[in-house]
């Protein structure tokens, strides 16, 4: 299995600064039904994020959101569609980490009552 990190040791013992990340991706592919969440990957790439998850666009298929978190720390204006060549890129990247890291992609849970946006359906009796 391959990882991925730096460490923080120097950092915590007050020594160096450790080098800025270029890139981080972090990738939750199951569901957490005690937190209505579906499953999620994240892809930082300078002031950009790209949030990928997975099964949630309505029809099965997976829906991204955009954001420039410079200008949006909040996550609220989702910038899918109009930042086009950055949405490429950022894919594309989020792909090939994911791909190097032989990470395991979730497959869709019939016994999921996830809906769209990642939450529950109202009224479902969920433990």
């Amino acid at each position: 299995t391959k990882t991925d990190g730096l460490s923080q040791a120097d950092v915590l013992l007050s020594r160096e600064v450790v080098e800025e990340r270029q890139t981080l991706l972090a990738h939750m592919p199951h569901y957490v039904t005690r937190l209505d969440a579906a499953p999620v990957s994240s892809l930082r790439m300078g002031e950009w994020k790209l949030l990928r998850f997975y099964g949630d666009d309505g029809d099965g298929g997976d829906r991204y959101e955009l954001y420039n978190l410079s200008e949006d720390i909040g996550e609220r204006d989702n910038l899918i569609g109009k930042k086009t060549q950055i949405e490429t890129d950022m894919r594309f990247e989020m792909d090939r980490q994911l791909t190097n890291f032989s990470a395991l992609l979730p497959e869709k849970n019939p016994l999921s009552k996830v809906t769209s946006q990642g939450r529950f359906s109202s009224g479902d009796n969920v433990k």
